[in-house]
């Protein structure tokens, strides 16, 4: 039995040290353009938001 449970944690113990965390999430920020009234207008797969200074900007969350 203590053969069993010695081999069983000699597998393990590597397999456990190679599972990584999922990544975290990064947000990519990127200057709008601006139509010809002056609008801001982001580009397909971004958000338009504003930073805490209140400049617009696109938002997209990459994985």
């Amino acid at each position: 039995m203590t053969t069993r449970l010695t081999l069983l944690i000699a597998f393990a113990l590597p397999l456990m040290g190679c599972s990584e965390p999922e990544p975290e999430p990064v947000q990519i920020l990127e200057a709008p353009s601006f139509d010809k009234l002056g609008n801001p207008v982001c580009p397909e797969g971004y958000s338009l938001s504003t930073t805490e200074t209140g400049e617009p900007v696109c938002a997209g969350v990459v994985y």
